[in-house]
């Protein structure tokens, strides 16, 4: 398996495909000295710095079997751009490879939801990623959640939005009360995120896979979707 890591940061991501046994993995941050970094501390990949909304930034050649995009799409708020960002993307995607996205992505919009005044990152319906990936040339596969109240709930149109809000302001509240109980606290709210996953709950952040489709369709293996896109 070959691998464009977008948004490598840290390296996390890298570590995990590491893991798992890539043949090779490559990848791109927005900020140089991370990616310097990244290159000093896995020679074998190749590692760049750039805007993925620009030109020339992501290999357009189709080469990889998959492409991870981590929580970095979000922090576009540009409309234009993140357009532009999704269809270099799904260039460097081969056929029969696959584009795994970690998003805010809402399943359950409200029209009065918008880009908040000094915001870094905003929240899309899935239809925007959908909208914008099939139009070059990928094909929704399936959708999960990555967290419930592991992290701040945002689905405010999910009818158990307070229930799972609730539960993130009372943790939180606890936490800025009694700050030596942080790690029990984030212990709890782990456990927690694990049983409600499977419920199939995800008022938080969304996990959506997409696919290129290859020129034989017996490649082709769909996953039935877990939420409602």
């Amino acid at each position: 398996m070959t691998v464009l890591d977008v948004g490598s940061g840290t390296g996390y991501w890298i570590e995990v495909w590491r893991d798992m046994r890539a043949a090779r993995i490559d990848g791109i941050d927005l900020v140089p000295d991370a990616a310097d970094r990244l290159q000093a501390r896995f020679p074998e990949g190749t590692f760049t710095s750039g805007d993925i909304a620009d030109d020339g930034v992501v290999s357009g050649d189709g080469r990889y079997d998959l492409v991870s995009v981590m929580n970095v799409l979000l922090h576009i708020l540009d409309e234009d751009r993140f357009t532009a960002a999704t269809l270099n993307v799904a260039r460097a995607i081969r056929p029969g490879g696959r584009l795994i996205l970690a998003e805010p992505a809402l399943v359950h919009p409200r029209p009065n939801e918008g880009l908040r005044a000094g915001a870094s990152s905003t929240a899309r319906p899935v239809a925007r990623y959908r909208s914008a990936l099939e139009a070059g040339g990928l094909r929704f596969v399936a959708m999960g959640a990555s967290t419930v109240v592991g992290a701040n709930p945002i689905e405010t149109g999910d009818p158990a939005f307070r229930r799972y809000a609730g539960i993130w302001r009372r943790a939180t509240g606890w936490a800025k009360r009694w700050p030596r109980t942080v790690g029990a606290i984030g212990a709890g709210l782990m456990l927690a995120d694990r049983a409600l996953i499977r419920t199939g709950a995800a008022p938080s952040g969304k996990l959506l896979l997409f696919e290129r489709p290859s020129s034989d369709s017996s490649d082709r293996t769909h996953i039935e979707p877990r939420l409602s896109p």
